[in-house]
């Protein structure tokens, strides 16, 4: 969404964790692995995989909602 400009991302980089694993059961133990079974690509470069997403305006976490809502109000009112 960022990389198409159909968002824009307030508050604090992501954790770079888009390779989600899946678990797989050994034999009939207890033991299960964690294996990732998907990659991320985009058509503009290479997955977010262990760097995130930077958002547009850096906040922290805890003001980003307010800040968020204080962009789309001026956007709505006309201002800059």
């Amino acid at each position: 969404m960022k990389n198409l400009g159909r968002a824009m991302i307030v508050g604090e980089p992501t954790s770079g964790s888009c390779q989600p694993p899946k678990p797989f059961q050994v034999s009939d133990s207890d033991i299960f692995l964690a294996i990732p079974t998907t990659h991320s690509d985009t058509a503009q470069g290479l997955a977010w995989e262990g760097t995130g997403i930077a958002p547009h305006i850096p906040v922290p976490a805890d003001t980003a909602l307010d800040t968020a809502k204080g962009i789309l109000n001026k956007h709505f009112s006309g201002q800059k």
